[in-house]
Parts: C-alpha cells; sequence; structure tokens
C-alpha cells in the first residue's frame, strides 16, 4: 500500500494565518477517512512545534479531529477557544517565523533578548548539582498564591474538596491519577512564569524555548482499598539498585 499525499503544504493558512496549521489537519483528516498516510521527519517536527507553539496536547487535538472530523474553520475555532479566545502578543509571529524557518522580526528578538538579559535564577551551585545529578530544584517557580490558585483550579475541576478526604476516592480521577485539564487561566499563567523559563534558558543555553502543555494529576495518598494510580517507575528516585 502506498501513503497517501497530502498536497496541502505547510505554507497554506486560513484564517487565523497560521502555517502547517491546515497541513496538521488534512493529514488527520485523511487518516480518519481510513488512509494510510506518510508522515516524515518534517512533518513530525513541524507537528510539534505547531502544537506546543499553541499551546495544545497532541492527546487532545487528535482526539478532538478524529471524534469530531471538523471542517478546517471549525477546527481553527477550536484552537483559537482552547487558547481562551486571543493569543498571546507575539505569539503567531514568533511560531509562524519558526515554521517557515525565516528569522525572527525585530519584536520577537527582542523578547528573546529581553528574557536572555533576566537575572538568572539558577545559581553557580545549582549548576553543578545539574551536572552531577541530572536534576535542580527552582525554588519558587510560580508565587504561593498563584500555586493555592491552581490547587483550588484542581479541586474544582474534579469536583472534590481538599478538606474531604472521602471525596478523593469517590470517582476515577481519569487515566490513573492524570487528569486531561489543560487549559485553566491559572495553568497558563504557569506556563508562561519568566523564572520558569529562565531556569530552562540557563539549562539549555538559549531562551528560544517552547513551553509544552502537559496533563495534571491528582496522587491521593494510599488507603487499604486504594493505591497508587500511576507507574511504578519514577524519575524522581533513585536509580541505584537496592543492594
Amino acid at each position: 500500500m502506498h501513503p497517501e499525499l497530502i498536497e496541502v503544504t505547510s505554507a497554506e493558512t486560513g484564517q487565523l494565518g497560521i502555517r502547517h496549521l491546515k497541513r496538521f489537519w488534512a493529514h488527520a483528516m485523511a487518516k480518519r477517512r481510513g488512509r494510510f498516510v506518510g508522515t516524515t521527519e518534517q512533518d513530525w517536527r513541524a507537528d510539534n512545534l505547531l502544537l506546543n507553539g499553541l499551546g495544545l496536547p497532541l492527546q487532545e487535538a487528535l482526539r478532538y479531529l478524529m471524534q469530531t472530523g471538523p471542517a478546517f474553520e471549525e477546527f481553527e475555532q477550536w484552537v483559537l477557544a482552547k487558547n481562551g479566545g486571543a493569543f498571546a502578543p507575539l505569539q503567531l509571529e514568533r511560531l509562524n517565523s519558526a515554521l517557515s524557518g525565516q528569522p525572527y522580526t525585530p519584536a520577537v528578538q527582542a523578547q528573546l533578548h529581553e528574557l536572555a538579559a533576566h537575572k538568572d535564577v539558577l545559581s553557580a551551585e545549582d549548576l553543578r548539582f545539574w551536572d552531577e545529578n541530572g536534576y535542580v530544584i527552582l525554588r519558587g517557580a510560580i508565587t504561593k498564591a498563584q500555586a493555592c490558585a491552581t490547587e483550588a483550579a484542581v479541586w474544582e475541576a474534579l469536583a472534590m474538596r481538599p478538606d474531604d478526604p472521602a471525596s478523593w476516592y469517590a470517582k476515577p480521577i481519569g487515566q490513573g491519577m492524570m487528569m486531561d485539564f489543560y487549559h485553566h487561566p491559572t495553568l497558563r499563567e504557569n506556563r508562561r512564569s519568566l523564572r520558569i523559563h529562565k531556569a530552562f534558558a540557563q539549562l539549555w543555553n538559549t531562551p528560544d524555548l517552547w513551553a509544552t502543555t502537559d496533563r495534571t494529576s491528582l496522587n491521593p495518598p494510599e488507603t487499604a482499598t486504594y493505591r497508587h494510580q500511576g507507574t511504578p517507575l519514577h524519575w524522581d528516585v533513585s536509580l541505584h539498585p537496592p543492594f
């Protein structure tokens, strides 16, 4: 079976003017029709850049496309709604430049330069710890008020109460302990944290990074009838054999 060729190019745009979005949609619609679609490494990279730049999780976007089969204009409106009805300043300008391989505009360059010039948040000791251990803790990544707002948003989304432990076990959280909860304003603010971005910029030696949009989770304490719902392996524990 020969793969179906998608004739929509990454340069074709719709009302939102976002490069590669129509090609991403066309790929999904062909697969929805049961077509075998060949995907190149270039497409894979562009897909990831597109979704990260638009603040969209891959699973959520594909679920919507495969289950709904929307027209492209409907998909554009869905993307806009997931961004709260408006995109951040320079968000699309930067994304389109990256997708086209063109140099950033002066405005985008100035934005990245501002981040590069921001005071370091990881000390020399922090960076040595990173080099030796492969992880580092960023203290005060977000404010306490923002952390409390995030916690409250999670409890509200799950219809559970922090002061009612029985509610923590009354229903499934989602897929294991992970919940499909991505686009609340407080989560969006967390991803835009200058302090977090600066920490990653120090580790990667560049401010030109894209935030991923990942799931949220709740991990209630184990009880006699409830066991940990996540995977048994966690990278935040020692990997040395216990003998």
